[in-house]
């Protein structure tokens, strides 16, 4: 079982600050998954809120020495080509340092999934580092999720076979659903053996933050002494009358 450390979950977090079928609309409860199917799957299909997207996210230091930003546009063009990301846009991104300089891809995989690359390189001489950081996603078909999981795996094993993996789930719900919300977690904890760790409601009952451990997951990161590797969320938004609910594993590292 590979444990992720905290302090490595908070600096991705930071960091972060087709293949599938024609769109249609999806429910969690009509994605029921099969067995091969992993744990994480099946939680969000037990929300049983409308699929509003996924997405996968890795990084990784890796062995690459750039010295300019046409080189790095070059690196990404190849990425792009080796793992058929199709309609790129490459674009420099800004630089905080004269050390510091950073290129990002964004493009399309089949149909509905999409693909963002960030390459950043910092530092000069001896002291060069470069980052690659990748995220892989759907908005519209979240059969995909395999898929995406497994490409998301081989892009960055190349470069650090023992990298970090995170994954997320996004639903909505019609209108305020936080009171049926304890029944609705209630329900995924047990059906899928989560072991409460915590929980916390923020913002006037308007966001809750539920946190807990399975080991049908492998990565876990570790708080206190408790483990954990699911982190569900919601959040009532009143502009569109909708709840909106995330499914993250060992966290999840985005703004919610």
């Amino acid at each position: 079982m590979k444990k992720i450390t905290m302090i490595t979950a908070m600096c991705l977090a930071v960091l972060l600050m087709g293949i599938g079928q024609l769109p249609i609309k999806q429910t969690a409860s009509s994605m029921v998954p099969t067995k091969e199917e992993n744990a994480l799957m099946e939680g969000f299909a037990l929300l049983d809120s409308d699929f509003c997207c996924m997405v996968i996210q890795t990084w990784a230091e890796i062995n690459e020495t750039f010295n300019s930003e046409e080189k790095m546009e070059k690196f990404l063009e190849r990425f792009a080509k080796t793992y058929g990301i199709v309609d790129i846009k490459i674009v420099k991104e800004p630089s905080y340092e004269k050390t510091d300089r950073g290129v990002s891809l964004k493009g399309k995989i089949g149909f509905s999934s999409y693909a963002e690359v960030f390459l950043r390189c910092f530092g000069e001489g001896n002291d060069k580092s470069a980052f690659l950081w990748i995220e892989l996603g759907d908005t519209e078909n979240i059969k995909n999720y395999d898929f995406l999981r497994a490409l998301a795996e081989a892009m960055i094993c190349r470069y650090d076979k023992s990298a970090e993996i995170t994954a997320l789930f996004q639903g909505s719900y019609t209108g305020n659903y936080h009171n049926q919300l304890e029944k609705v977690i209630k329900n995924v904890y047990d059906k899928i053996d989560i072991e409460s760790v915590e929980s916390e409601i923020l913002v006037n009952d308007v966001m809750k933050s539920y946190y807990g451990y399975t080991d049908k997951v492998s990565d876990y990161i570790i708080v206190g002494k408790s483990k954990i590797n699911i982190n569900i969320a919601a959040r009532y938004n009143e502009e569109d009358d909708k709840t909106y609910i995330w499914l993250g594993s060992p966290l999840i590292a985005m703004d919610y």
